[in-house]
């Protein structure tokens, strides 16, 4: 524990992009969020489990996505959702290989050179159910983080709401990793609050959404607002394209742009996004979804 401590200390002051406060409960889940600047809070697909357990009673399908954020950096997710009673169930699973860097642990002293490997991964189940006519959800997790051969694991817990309004509106809040005993190092819970809209203006089908988050990492408050819009178009039944983009507020080695692309045939979407990182890298996204 002390060592994972030690090299997350000196990972910071080099200004790497993924550290202990930046674990895979911060990093994209999905390509059709990531595109839209990573909101999902208000979403209506199957890996809104890794958003806001409350959309889960709208939402359908399974997907699986991987990204490439560099020659060492790699994440996949995949989840699916069923209908349970008035609402649904769903389980999901990501995981991120984060390569390996150099640490001088000494430098002053015996000039010890130590190259970590970093990895981590979460295991989710998600509840959500209608009551009053406002959609409530849960979910448990399992969060496990790696650095070298030192490993820590934690049972966390997301608690989530929403509701529709004037037929065209999705307001939710979305409290996440809130732990049951005692949180990771420099990381604690994260509270979002958003709204999406979806209209059809015309031969296309605008989304838009927004959203405002509150975290605690780095013993640091962040706020970090975030915003994205989706236009769709349809030139027969069954078969559409459409085009993302987003804005965020950067974590560490992120920058602030995204965007996106899709494919939807029927029932099977492809999915595709890229978001812009800090030097000159670009993260590349791609998933299936069938609903």
């Amino acid at each position: 524990m002390m060592r994972l401590l030690r090299a997350a200390c000196v990972a910071l002051l080099l200004g790497t992009r993924v550290v202990p406060a930046q674990t895979i409960l911060r990093l994209p889940a999905s390509p059709r969020a990531l595109g839209m600047g990573n909101v999902a809070v208000a979403g209506r697909d199957d890996d809104v489990l890794f958003y806001n357990p409350s959309q889960l009673v709208i939402a359908r399908g399974m997907s699986a996505s991987v990204e490439r954020m560099s020659s060492s950096e790699k994440t996949g997710s995949l989840s699916s959702v069923v209908r349970f009673n008035t609402g649904g169930i769903a389980v999901g699973m990501r995981i991120a290989d984060l390569g390996a860097s150099a640490f001088r642990l000494n430098p002053v002293g015996s000039g010890l050179l130590d190259t970590l490997r970093a990895t981590t991964a979460e295991a989710i189940v998600g509840l959500a159910q209608v009551f009053k006519t406002v959609r409530w959800g849960v979910g448990g997790k399992y969060v496990v983080e790696q650095l070298g051969d030192a490993r820590e694991g934690r049972a966390m817990y997301d608690l989530g709401l929403s509701r529709d309004f004037f037929r065209f509106y999705t307001l939710a809040l979305a409290a996440q990793n809130l732990p049951f005993h005692k949180p990771f190092p420099f990381s604690g819970p994260r509270f979002t609050g958003g709204a999406a809209t979806s209209r059809a203006l015309g031969p296309y089908d605008v989304v838009a959404t927004a959203a405002v988050a509150v975290d605690r990492y780095n013993r640091k408050t962040h706020v970090a607002p975030a915003a994205g819009t989706e236009i769709g178009w349809s030139w027969i039944s069954g078969y559409s394209v459409a085009g993302r983009l987003g804005w965020r507020s950067p974590l560490a080695g992120e920058r602030a742009f995204t965007a996106g692309a899709a494919l939807n045939a029927d029932r099977l979407s492809i999915d595709y996004a890229m978001e812009t990182l800090t030097n000159a890298r670009v993260g590349h996204r791609i998933g299936l979804r069938i609903r």
